[in-house]
């Protein structure tokens, strides 16, 4: 995937996505996602919204729904560190400051925010 829109055939896509979610699932997490037409449309959805500048999206769904090894794997894919954390009721700043992110100014990545039950 690169920065300039290039039109392209959606078996080529899934074979491209399909091949690069293998090394991820090798290198990083150690996960079997089946790619059906409607992650591959996630997938890109928040491809794009990552290579903004600035650019944030909320997922909602079910807990389990694969929203943040989506994530994950499409930050890995633009070379982008993710940090993450929990929100929870004892959520505050410095929690925020701890979670790896501070002095990271100059490192793009990702912030994924995991709502939990406390």
């Amino acid at each position: 995937m690169t920065k300039e829109y290039v039109s392209v055939n959606r078996e080529e896509l899934r074979k491209f996505v399909k091949a690069k979610l293998h090394v991820f699932s090798e290198e990083e997490l150690d996960v079997q996602l089946v790619l059906f037409d409607e992650v591959l449309d996630h997938i890109l959805r928040i491809d794009r919204v990552l290579k903004q500048p600035q650019g944030h999206v909320l997922l909602i769904g079910v807990s389990g729904g694969g929203k943040t090894v989506l994530s994950r794997f499409v930050a890995w894919m633009n070379g982008l560190s993710v940090f993450q954390i929990k929100v929870n009721k004892r959520y505050n700043i410095s929690y925020v400051r701890n979670c790896g992110m501070s002095g990271s100014d100059s490192v793009l990545g990702t912030l994924i925010m995991i709502s939990v039950q406390s």
